[in-house]
């Protein structure tokens, strides 16, 4: 088993970004969120939960990725400017507050704000790691830059090894790999 350790953050803005551990090398990221808790997400920001099919559930407050011990999946090329060039999936997922919105626009120009809480409880799936230009994530392991190298080298040497394992021939079966997020 492959084991890839990330000491979650705290996702409060200006925190030192933390470093995880992949195949024994450190790796630097961010899993900064903009929502309610620290102010930085606007109300009509609307952000959608994510079912366990991938198919867009009730709106929700992100939320950094869940602790927990989960497993890496293949990584797969992205096109999205959020997503790409790799998305490298998880089977993490958590239990969030579902929000109420109200249409606040037209119908033909719709503009959704959160108004509440609804009290209700809803399972977010779709965390994973990957980079991006953006300067945070939905609760996802988002790579960064820092003074030792670029997010894209990072990322580029993380899905190489990766891929070099899941597909690795001389295996009876490829190894599991874990994220274990503390």
């Amino acid at each position: 088993m492959i084991q890839i350790t990330v000491a979650r953050p705290d996702g409060v803005a200006g925190a030192p970004n933390p470093i995880m551990t992949a195949f024994g090398k450190p790796v630097p990221y961010t899993c900064f969120v903009r929502n309610e808790v620290n102010g930085f997400r606007k109300m009509n920001e609307v952000v959608y939960s994510v079912k366990g099919d991938g198919s867009k559930g009730p709106p929700i407050m992100p939320r950094t990725f869940p602790v927990g011990t989960w497993k890496l999946g293949f990584p797969a090329l992205r096109s999205d400017p959020l997503l790409a060039p790799y998305f490298c999936p998880t089977d993490a997922w958590q239990e969030l507050d579902e929000w109420a919105v109200e249409n606040r626009g037209t119908a033909s120009v719709p503009e959704m704000w959160y108004t509440e809480k609804t009290g209700r409880k809803v399972k977010d799936f779709a965390y994973g790691i990957h980079c991006s230009s953006a300067h945070e994530s939905w609760g996802c392991i988002h790579i960064i830059d820092d003074a030792r190298g670029s997010k894209f080298d990072y990322l580029d040497e993380l899905v190489r090894t990766l891929i070099n394992w899941l597909r690795d021939t001389t295996m009876a079966q490829p190894p599991e790999i874990q994220v274990v997020a503390i």
